[in-house]
């Protein structure tokens, strides 16, 4: 039986990443249902459309990326992509010649080689290594300044972001004073919102 995978609407769609290092880099993203961190404030619908195949994802993936373009990326995203068995789905995307990022809460170990893992807390951080790392304030469900505070010298990410909530002044005020403490963490936007992207 081949392995099937929840994907939320839109499931796979084409578009420029708004978020973190990548920003500006166009890419395929796969959103999958379900979301066992259920975050209050959480923006992305992650309810469950349809089920399909690791191989059915794949062929859709190759079909809406335009041909052009050589750095072929794809993002995994949810909802929580760890949430389900995503070791398949990663290994069939890389077969295919696509590099494979991943944006997960940390909340399980990911075990399947990806180029590069975001992650963004909520709750107890078992991933604690990756490629960036991003704290929201207002939306991680946590005190920012208190958790790096506690975690900053047991996490190994190569960079560390705050981002404000878009159009938040407060969270991006505290964003600010947070960076004030701590600069050797960055500052990044929700570029997406702002450009319109979906």
């Amino acid at each position: 039986m081949p392995s099937m995978i929840k994907l939320a609407d839109p499931g796979i769609f084409h578009t420029i990443q708004g978020e973190g290092h990548l920003t500006g880099q166009p890419m395929t993203f796969v959103r999958t249902a379900t979301c066992s961190v259920s975050c209050p404030g959480c923006d992305t619908n992650y309810r469950l459309a349809t089920k399909k195949s690791v191989e059915d994802i794949v062929s859709e993936v190759i079909s809406v990326t335009p041909p052009e373009i050589r750095d072929r990326w794809v993002w995994l995203t949810g909802g929580e992509p760890t949430d389900q068995n995503i070791n398949p789905l990663i290994r069939g995307l890389k077969k295919a010649g696509f590099a494979v990022a991943m944006a997960t809460a940390g909340i399980n170990r990911i075990t399947a080689p990806v180029d590069w893992l975001s992650v963004s807390p909520h709750g107890e951080l078992v991933q604690r290594y990756g490629n960036e790392i991003k704290i929201v304030p207002k939306l991680n469900g946590f005190n920012a300044e208190e958790w790096i505070r506690e975690n900053d010298d047991t996490i190994d990410f190569w960079l560390r972001f705050l981002q404000p909530l878009d159009g938040d002044e407060d969270s991006q005020a505290e964003c600010l004073r947070i960076q004030s403490l701590f600069p050797h963490w960055g500052l990044t936007l929700q570029t997406h919102k702002i450009w319109g992207f979906a």
